[in-house]
């Protein structure tokens, strides 16, 4: 695997670790105030943290804000919006998101997956989702089955193939409109 031309097989692990950011579906969180959460080595202003909070559209700006051991005091999608905001901050040339914006609703994920591309243009993000909306304004997507890739390619020239991610549109609850979208996009480009 390459990241930015780079052979990671050559890469120290300490080397390559640096270059990635993994944020789960359940993150663990420690106790501790937002600012400590977000920049735990004290590099950034209050204003670039609080920059990163409004992109993921978290609850609060308040940098003092105390986070629980384990988040307990916030809702799960709020941990998962806090671990985005750490990635913008992040800066890395990987980004790697398993079900990463599962609990919340669709707009706010809609809105991070913009946030994230337009704060990481110079990234790679992989992105494992089941909700379709999140990987709508993705380059390209793949299309795993019973963990087999049976897909690759842009977004519209898989839809338009009529295949595995095709069934998976027409099967979702925000298919009609992704489809909508879609088209959209590929009227616009012309």
């Amino acid at each position: 695997m390459f990241i930015d031309g780079i052979d990671i097989s050559t890469l120290k692990l300490h080397s390559l670790r640096r270059r990635i950011f993994t944020i789960a579906q359940g993150p663990y969180l420690f106790q501790g105030s937002l600012r400590t959460m977000l920049d735990p080595d004290g590099v950034f202003h209050d204003e670039r943290l609080q920059e990163a909070l409004g992109s993921v559209r978290f609850f609060t700006n308040d940098l003092s804000f105390t986070i629980n051991e384990g988040g307990t005091n916030i809702s799960q999608g709020q941990r998962q919006t806090l671990c985005l905001a750490r990635a913008l901050l992040s800066r890395r040339k990987l980004i790697i998101m398993d079900e990463a914006t599962s609990a919340v609703d669709t707009n706010t994920d809609v809105a991070i997956q913009e946030a994230l591309k337009d704060a990481l243009p110079d990234s790679t993000l992989i992105v494992v989702a089941h909700r379709l909306a999140t990987v709508a304004g993705f380059d390209k997507i793949l299309v795993l089955e019973g963990g087999r890739l049976v897909e690759f390619g842009a977004l519209i020239q898989l839809y338009q193939q009529k295949g595995a991610f095709w069934k998976l549109v027409c099967h979702s609850p925000d298919g009609d409109a992704l489809a909508k979208r879609m088209m959209t996009d590929r009227a616009s480009s012309h």
